[in-house]
């Protein structure tokens, strides 16, 4: 299980896990809506290794309206870059990170000036492709290539701002646009390799989700509660009764709770909620599972509980504006095993 919170300035929407790049394995491929012009700008940072691979563009033909960056697999020449009708190859071998900016009709290459082509006036109705390049409507020439960033402009304009990140709810890798804040998947086959997660603190696993649990003792709605740490909660009732028989094969990971159990009663985990603070939840359910926030007073008095009352899979809810703990309670509705999957949970969405 996963708490996401936002204590750092994050260039993404709340559902989305920012990665450090998304690596293609020569089968996968994104279309930007951007269709290749004169007037266009691409500034991108990638790592692919030597072989013969299209790294991003587009083009009518071969030196035809194009606009487009290869990656070659034999020397004497590495890259060849494409603008309008004309070509240019250029030798800049070893298997590591680049910048490139392709700006109009000029090629920088690791902040070098690589090439000037011949400025030319052309468009067309041909959407770039990252991952490979699309000629008159063909995708091919799919590129085993690593991607950190990449940025689109027209006329000088940025268009496009593409960010590598996965979609927590499904876990589907692609490139998220600040710009027009749409999300890119892959389409092609198979699936992108994640990068490293980036801003990593703000991912904490169930271990620092949990903050203390009630201690093991003769519980009902009226007993306080004493909390320590590092343990779930077995066997409670939205309505703070407490019967830790009810529940049983407790199965947990850092995403899915599965549990059998008693209708009404659940599993429980203390989390670290702010008062009079707003919260987005993710929480996929085998059926009409319920899942409640419960409010504790400093010393163990129990306040108050609320069903989140998720649409689909997900749910935005704001905590009270008194309260010292508050637990996340995940409840079988019948007598039956219930899944809890692909659970996160993010702060101060407004």
């Amino acid at each position: 299980m996963k708490i996401i919170y936002n204590y750092l300035q994050r260039l993404l929407p709340v559902g989305y896990v920012e990665l450090e790049y998304l690596e293609s394995t020569g089968t996968q491929w994104i279309d930007t809506g951007v269709n290749a012009n004169s007037n266009l700008r691409v500034k991108t940072k990638i790592y692919t290794p030597q072989i013969a691979n299209a790294l991003f563009g587009a083009r009518k033909a071969v030196y035809s309206q194009s606009f487009l960056v290869l990656r070659y697999s034999t020397s004497p020449y590495w890259f060849r870059t494409d603008y309008g009708s004309s070509g240019y190859e250029f030798n800049n071998a070893g298997e590591t990170w680049h910048e490139i900016d392709k700006n109009k009709n000029l090629t920088y290459f690791d902040g070098t000036l690589i090439n000037t082509a011949t400025a030319q006036t052309f468009s067309t109705s041909i959407p770039l492709t990252i991952f490979a390049m699309n000629t008159d409507g063909t995708v091919g020439g799919h590129a085993n290539m690593r991607l950190a960033y990449m940025k689109i402009y027209d006329n000088d304009n940025l268009i496009r701002n593409f960010i590598p990140c996965y979609r927590y709810l499904d876990g589907v890798e692609g490139l998220y646009d600040i710009v027009g804040k749409q999300f890119f998947t892959n389409q092609g086959t198979g699936r992108f390799i994640r990068g490293k997660e980036i801003n990593s603190g703000n991912l904490l696993n169930l271990s620092k989700f949990v903050r203390g649990y009630p201690s093991n003792t003769g519980f009902d709605k009226a007993t306080k509660r004493t909390f320590t740490q590092n343990t779930y909660i077995q066997g409670i009732a939205s309505n703070n009764y407490y019967s830790p028989t009810t529940v049983s094969n407790i199965d947990i990971t850092e995403q899915t709770v599965t549990i059998y159990g008693q209708s009404g009663y659940g599993i429980a985990f203390v989390a670290g909620l702010k008062p009079n603070c707003t919260y987005k939840m993710y929480c996929q359910r085998t059926s009409a599972q319920g899942v409640y926030v419960m409010y504790y007073a400093n010393d163990g008095t129990f306040l108050s509980s609320t069903n989140l009352g998720f649409t689909y899979s997900e749910c935005t809810f704001t905590t009270i504006s008194d309260f010292a703990y508050a637990i996340i309670d995940f409840v079988p509705t019948n007598q039956t095993t219930a899944v809890f999957s692909n659970i996160a949970l993010h702060e101060s969405v407004n």
